[in-house]
């Protein structure tokens, strides 16, 4: 498992930088990190495989533990953050941060700010949320019997509530599908909809073993 978790990890941080590059932004891309690892995932412990499930099971709430810790740098880093907020968990970011150069640049914050104006603490919502869906789906595998539906749990909770975070995302910040219309939500809730279809390839292949 570690080696297979090694590899995954190497996958993520390469399509992390093409990610980025693809979008002409610098440092990693936690999207392009994430689509790389599922697709490197599926080689390694491939759910149509019974005898792999285990490894899936110990992968994917670990892999999404290991990706919301690191969105913790991103939220002191400034580099991932929210739209405008005055709300009550709002933080701002330093001079020369991503976010700060955003709104100087959007927003017409003085460039002689010493920080941002509030915003909402973006990373640290997905990473929460991140957390918790790693959380159920350890709790999962360690009452669930049939291998392979611990991982899927993880990964439904993690993808269909990060879609709805991505709305909270600056808006100056994401690929629009359409005029107003952010690509993220959509990129997240299309790794539930696929979560959810291999769930239901686990239910299928079961009774096929079991006729």
């Amino acid at each position: 498992m570690v080696a297979a978790f090694g590899v995954i990890v190497v996958g993520a941080v390469v399509g992390g930088w093409a990610g980025a590059m693809l979008v002409g932004e610098a440092g990693l891309s936690s999207l392009g990190g994430i689509a790389a690892s599922a697709v490197i995932l599926l080689f390694v412990a491939p759910p149509w495989q019974v005898e792999k499930r285990w490894l899936l099971d110990g992968l994917v709430p670990g892999g999404i533990a290991g990706l919301s810790l690191a969105r913790m740098g991103c939220l002191w880093e400034g580099c991932d953050f929210g739209g405008l907020t005055e709300g009550p968990l709002a933080v701002v970011h330093g001079a020369g941060t991503r976010a700060w150069e955003v709104q100087v640049t959007h927003y017409e914050l003085s460039p002689a700010s010493a920080v941002s104006d509030p915003v909402h603490p973006f990373a640290a919502y997905l990473a929460l949320w991140g957390l918790m869906a790693a959380v159920a789906g350890e709790w999962w595998r360690r009452r669930e019997n049939r291998p392979g539906r611990a991982a899927m749990v993880g990964a439904i909770i993690f993808f269909a509530g990060g879609g709805a975070i991505e709305w909270l995302r600056e808006p100056e910040t994401v690929i629009q599908l359409a005029d107003g219309v952010s690509a993220y939500p959509s990129l997240y809730w299309a790794g539930a909809i696929g979560a959810g279809l291999v769930w239901s390839k686990l239910d299928s292949s079961l009774v096929e073993e079991s006729v």
